[in-house]
């Protein structure tokens, strides 16, 4: 976590299920990023998860997996 004025950042790690290429951790990554509150999106196809830094104002946890979800994969967030 990082305080910077009015502007907290949180990471997550997000497990994604049904990345079947680097076409889909494109395109999850991609979506990640253009969300309002994203600060950086890592997708790792191979392990099946994705890293975000996000403004906790602005997003949380629960919308990235439901930003996910609604491309067509499942995403949960990684407990621990």
């Amino acid at each position: 976590m990082h305080k910077g004025g009015a502007i907290m950042l949180i990471g997550t790690n997000i497990n994604i299920q049904g990345m079947s290429c680097r076409g889909c951790s494109a395109a999850i990554k991609l979506a990640l990023e253009d969300t309002k509150g994203v600060n950086r999106a890592e997708v790792d196809l191979d392990r099946g998860k994705a890293n975000v830094l996000y403004e906790a104002k602005l997003t949380s946890p629960e919308k990235l997996c439901g930003l996910i979800n609604r491309l067509g994969y499942k995403a949960a967030v990684t407990e621990g």
